[in-house]
């Protein structure tokens, strides 16, 4: 499997060439504001679409071709279809960020802040924390408001239409997405602190690198986003801003409907996880989720709960919601009964078929 390290050299072998020709406009040394005449505005918006769209094409390749999902006529079709989108929302995205340096960063409190102080590595080191912690923790929040009903309905549906995501699928959005999760994040960020745009660019780059994994799914998607496209109401950011607030992916056996997390037992346990196998999209192919359910049985009442969610073989759903009992495919196995507890029920479910919210179509 290929390293990180030549992952990243790989990447700095491409940005590095699509960067040096621009480096005479943009500089940390020079003038705060650099698209300072309309043909430079022009200028910027077609060659920085064309270097974001061959970086884009590029890198997002190099990750999928080591992706072990098999590469078959379905996955190829979602990966041209991410491509569409993908191509633009980085068109849209380079046109806002041009226009906002252009037009409105001229009325800006910090707009010629760099030509009477010095760009320091302090100024590199609190904007960064500042961009990081900004987009974190608002990013969230904006993440959590796509989901409400006509935002998701509108806009955010169109990036949830990919089951399961490639790398390609990080910009594969609603143009109203892009802005609002990216433009919009960083260049407000700019509002508030003095921040060199070169360093928002960077800082950019490194969300976009961040989102390509993350949507690839593999060892490096260190948010588990992956399983947000499954599940869609858990893991909508940072793994520790979700786990503060109570929306990360739980490990117990949870399907969705009406967009809300139901869960049988508090104490039930999932394993093995996506995370202890070799690559967790992999798995999804072949295998299973296994539920391990340890439920006091007081009366025959219990039994009866339990079998109310045991889907036998044959196929029968009890206890579910129709509209989920067409998703589903579940079996089981119930082992031993000891002193009045169920020690051992597995439910193996078959993921391939994925999770949808109400409403959504198949």
């Amino acid at each position: 499997m290929i390293k990180f390290r030549q992952i990243f050299l790989i990447i700095l072998a491409i940005v590095i060439p699509v960067v040096r020709g621009q480096m005479e406009d943009i500089s940390f040394g020079e003038k705060h504001i650099y698209v300072n005449t309309f043909e430079q505005y022009i200028e910027k918006i077609i060659f920085g679409s064309i270097g974001g769209i061959m970086q884009y094409l590029i890198c997002c390749s190099i990750v999928e071709y080591y992706n072990p999902m098999p590469k078959n006529k379905l996955r190829l079709q979602n990966i041209f279809r991410e491509i569409r989108y993908g191509i633009v929302q980085l068109i849209f995205g380079c046109f806002v960020s041009m226009s906002f340096y252009y037009y409105l960063y001229p009325y800006t409190p910090y707009y010629k802040y760099f030509e009477t102080h010095d760009y320091t590595v302090f100024h590199f080191l609190y904007g960064i924390t500042f961009h990081w912690l900004w987009t974190t923790c608002v990013g969230y929040w904006t993440h959590r408001m796509l989901h409400l009903k006509y935002f998701y309905k509108y806009i955010h549906s169109v990036h949830h239409s990919f089951k399961e995501p490639t790398a390609f699928s990080y910009c594969a959005a609603h143009p109203l997405e892009g802005f609002i999760e990216g433009n919009l994040l960083l260049h407000t960020a700019e509002l508030i602190l003095p921040i060199h745009p070169m360093q928002t660019m960077i800082y950019g780059g490194m969300m976009a690198f961040n989102d390509l994994f993350a949507h690839d799914g593999g060892k490096y998607d260190h948010s588990d986003h992956y399983r947000h496209h499954l599940y869609y109401v858990v893991n909508y950011g940072d793994a520790k801003i979700d786990r503060f607030f109570g929306t990360a992916y739980d490990p117990v056996f949870q399907y969705i409907y009406s967009q809300k997390t139901i869960k049988l037992r508090k104490n039930a346990l999932s394993q093995p996880d996506f995370k202890d196998k070799d690559h967790p999209l992999f798995q999804r192919y072949k295998s299973t989720y296994i539920l391990i359910l340890n439920i006091p049985l007081i009366n025959r009442g219990g039994i009866t709960l339990i079998r109310n969610f045991i889907h036998s073989a044959e196929g029968v759903k009890n206890g579910l919601p129709t509209a989920v009992q067409n998703r589903l495919s579940i079996n089981y196995k119930l082992r031993t009964y000891t002193q009045g507890k169920v020690t051992d029920i597995r439910f193996i479910t078959d993921p391939v078929a994925g999770y949808q919210a109400k409403g959504d179509k198949k």
